[in-house]
C-alpha cells in the first residue's frame, strides 16, 4: 500500500488486529458483494421469482455440451491427478496443447513453445501475478476507458498496482465509441494520460488492452495494436494483451463488416517492440463456456516475468484433474471444431434476438459489437430527467446523475434482473449498462421483459434537475 494509511484503515487495523494491507483490503469496496447477492437467489424454471443475472460475462449457451463432454471424458488417474504432478507451473500436457492452439487458432507468427506458458486459477490470477511482477507498489498500468471492472481486483488487491484510466473525451479525432479503436486516437489518449501521470509523480509500468474489448465487445484492428506496441516501445512500457474472448467473435450482420479478431501473437512486431515487453493473457472461462473451471494462461517470452509469476504459482494452483479436462478439449480437434461452430451459431442467434427486442422497445445500444457475451446498452434517457445530456460526462457536475444511475440499478433489481452499470467500468459518460445476452432462451426473454418493466417504472420518476 503506497502512501500514508487513512484514519479508517488505521481504525480497522487496530480494531481487528490487522496489518495495514489487511485493513486496506477490509475497508475497500467488496467487488463481489452485489454479485453474490444477485447469485443468492438465481432464476431457474423451478424458481421463477429468482433474480435473472445479466451482469456476468458468462456464456451459458454451451453449458450442456461442456458438461456432457466432461462426463464422457473424465477418468481419475492416481499418478496424474492425485499427486503434485509436474508442480504449480501447470501440466506439461495442457501447456503443450495451449501452445499448439495458439499456433493454429491465434496464428502465432513465431511458434509458441509450451515453455513460454504458465497456468493459474483464472485470468484474474494471471493479471495479479503480472502486476506483482512488473509493478512496484503504487506503479500504474494504463487502461483505455471504459474497461473491465475486475481489473480493480486483479491489479490493486494484492499487487498494489495503480489503475490509470485513459479517457478519450477531448482527444483530437474522438467523436464516438468507435474511435476508441482508432490507432491515432488511442495513441494521443495514451500520450496525454502518460504525461499527466508523470506530472503527478506516478511511474507507469504497462499498457493493458482487452482484445476483444470488454465491455464494448469489439476487436482492435491490427494497426491499432501495432500503434499501442510502438507507444509502449517508445516509453519502455510492458504491453499486456488480454485475449480471453478471442474465439467468441460472431457475425453481427453489419455492412461493412466489423473488424475480426487479430491476436498480438500473429503480428510482425520484431522491429516495433522488444518481445520481452509483450505478454498475452488467456483462459478457459469465456471461449470454452467454463467460468467455473478457473483456468488462466500467461504466454510470454520474457523469462524474468515468467519465472517471477511462476513463483506465485503455489497460491493459484489449479487441480491437475481440471487441467486435464481442458487439455482434452484442446487436443480433440473434432470436438473443438464442432463446439466452436455451434457456439458461434448460438451466440449469433442470441445476439439477433436481443438486439431485435431492444429495437422494438426503443432501447439504444452500441452497434459496434461483434464479440463477447454482452451488449453496451444506452439507458441515459432514463436518468436525464430533461437535463442537458452533457451533464452526464464524468467529472462535469455529474454527481446527481451518479445517484440516479444507482437508483436505476436498484429498480432493475427490484424487478428481478441484475445488470452492470457503466460507472463500474470507468465509463466516461453515465447511463450506460452492460447486458449479457448469452443466456438460455427462456431466461433471456424473461430477463429482457423484466428490464422493460423496470424502465417503464423509472421513466415515470420525477427527477429533480439540479
Amino acid at each position: 500500500m503506497a502512501g500514508k494509511p487513512s484514519d479508517v484503515v488505521r481504525e480497522a487495523a487496530a480494531k481487528y488486529r490487522l496489518s495495514t494491507r489487511g485493513a486496506v483490503n477490509f475497508t475497500e469496496e467488496n467487488f463481489w458483494a452485489p454479485i453474490e447477492k444477485a447469485l443468492d437467489n438465481p432464476w431457474t424454471p423451478d424458481n421463477p421469482d429468482g433474480t435473472i443475472v445479466m451482469r456476468l460475462a458468462e456464456n451459458s449457451l454451451m453449458h450442456h455440451d461442456v458438461a456432457e463432454y466432461i462426463k464422457e471424458q473424465l477418468n481419475v488417474d492416481r499418478i496424474q491427478h492425485l499427486t503434485y504432478g509436474q508442480g504449480p507451473r501447470g501440466s506439461t500436457r495442457l501447456r503443450k496443447a495451449l501452445a499448439s492452439f495458439f499456433n493454429t487458432d491465434f496464428g502465432a507468427r513465431r511458434p509458441v513453445s509450451y515453455e513460454e506458458i504458465l497456468i493459474m486459477s483464472g485470468a484474474t490470477s494471471i493479471i495479479d501475478a503480472l502486476a506483482w511482477s512488473i509493478c512496484n507498489e503504487g506503479d500504474g498500468i494504463l487502461i483505455p476507458q471504459p474497461f473491465y471492472t475486475g481489473y480493480q481486483i486483479d491489479i490493486k488487491q494484492r499487487a498494489r498496482g495503480e489503475l490509470v484510466p485513459v479517457p478519450f473525451e477531448g482527444v483530437e479525432g474522438y467523436a464516438s465509441l468507435d474511435d476508441v479503436f482508432a490507432a491515432d486516437v488511442l495513441r494521443r489518449a495514451l500520450e496525454r494520460q502518460l504525461a499527466l501521470a508523470k506530472e503527478r509523480g506516478l511511474r507507469v509500468a504497462a499498457v493493458l488492452l482487452t482484445n476483444p474489448h470488454n465491455p464494448l465487445g469489439r476487436c482492435y484492428p491490427e494497426e491499432t495494436i501495432v500503434e499501442a506496441a510502438r507507444f509502449c516501445a517508445t516509453n519502455d512500457l510492458h504491453l499486456i494483451s488480454n485475449e480471453i474472448y478471442a474465439k467468441s467473435v460472431f457475425d453481427a450482420k453489419r455492412s461493412p463488416p466489423l473488424p475480426a479478431f487479430t491476436s498480438i501473437l500473429s503480428l510482425d512486431l520484431e522491429h516495433v517492440i522488444d518481445a520481452n515487453l509483450v505478454h498475452v493473457v488467456y483462459g478457459a472461462s469465456k471461449d470454452f463456456c467454463a467460468n467455473g473451471l478457473r483456468l488462466g494462461v500467461l504466454q510470454t517470452r520474457n523469462v524474468g516475468v515468467l519465472e517471477s509469476a511462476a513463483r506465485l504459482g503455489p497460491f493459484s494452483w489449479t487441480p491437475y484433474i481440471i487441467q486435464e479436462i481442458w487439455a482434452r478439449m484442446l487436443e480433440d480437434e473434432s470436438f473443438r471444431s464442432k463446439f466452436f461452430e455451434k457456439n458461434y451459431r448460438l451466440i449469433e442467434e442470441s445476439y439477433a434476438f436481443t438486439t431485435k427486442f431492444l429495437g422494438q422497445h426503443g432501447i439504444p445500444y452500441y452497434r459496434g459489437s461483434n464479440a463477447g457475451s454482452f451488449l453496451w446498452i444506452d439507458l441515459r434517457q432514463y436518468i436525464l430527467g430533461g437535463a442537458d445530456i452533457r451533464l452526464l460526462k464524468r467529472g462535469g457536475g455529474a454527481s446527481p446523475f451518479e445517484e440516479r444511475e444507482e437508483i436505476l440499478d436498484g429498480a432493475l433489481l427490484q424487478h428481478g434482473v441484475s445488470l452492470s452499470r457503466g460507472s463500474i467500468f470507468f465509463t466516461e459518460e453515465l447511463g450506460w449498462f452492460r447486458l449479457t445476452f448469452t443466456l438460455p432462451k427462456q431466461e433471456l426473454e424473461q430477463g429482457l421483459h423484466r428490464l422493460v418493466s423496470a424502465l417503464a417504472d423509472i421513466r415515470d420518476r420525477a427527477w429533480e434537475c439540479k
